[in-house]
């Protein structure tokens, strides 16, 4: 089972790893004033409430994103003892491996865009076997089945010309009832 939660101290790593590190210092300084002058706390009520809101949305397209996940990875899928940490961020890393496996989603916002990154993140976490990054990256295109995955916003992908080439051919794929067997063929 997911467990949504916030934490101050997994939002302030990835600030520091992810926006301090990665985007202009104009940005981030912008991006560190926000977090230094509006704290929040797991225990606000306002934090809690989303948290309950994010947790009671998402359950109701799990089971259908796990069996249709399942279908086009070939395997049977359940939900998975992960936590989501909700943050204020833009940027949503993810750990899969060693202790404290978890990733990330936004705490405000869309709920079907932030259904749509849990979707995408846990793409990668179910992936069967190691893929390239532009590869890996694409895969997620399959949630743009607005039917099959209840998904409600469209996952585009990054800017790499590599990874919207490899979305191409596994959205051909996806589309003809091909599986992730079949991209690993292709490839």
């Amino acid at each position: 089972m997911i467990k949504f939660n916030y934490s101050e101290k997994v939002e302030r790593e990835i600030f520091e790893d992810f926006v301090k590190k990665k985007r202009p210092k104009e940005i981030y300084e912008m991006v560190e004033k926000e977090l230094d002058e509006t704290p929040i706390s797991k225990d606000d009520n306002l934090i809690r409430n989303q948290l309950d809101y994010i947790k009671n949305n998402w359950k109701k397209v799990e089971d259908n994103f796990y069996n249709k996940l399942g279908v086009f990875y070939n395997s049977k899928i359940k939900a998975p003892n992960l936590t989501c940490y909700l943050t204020r961020l833009s940027i949503f890393p993810y750990k899969y491996e060693g202790e404290n496996q978890h990733f990330t989603a936004p705490l405000f916002g869309s709920p079907a865009e932030r259904n749509r990154i849990i979707m995408h993140e846990l793409c990668h976490y179910f992936q069967p076997f190691e893929l390239p990054k532009d590869i890996k990256e694409a895969v997620p295109v399959i949630l743009n089945d607005h039917k099959k995955f209840q998904m409600f916003s469209m996952d585009k992908g990054g800017n790499s010309e590599k990874e919207q080439k490899w979305r191409k051919i596994i959205w051909d794929i996806y589309k003809k009832g091909g599986t992730i067997d079949d991209l690993k063929t292709f490839i």
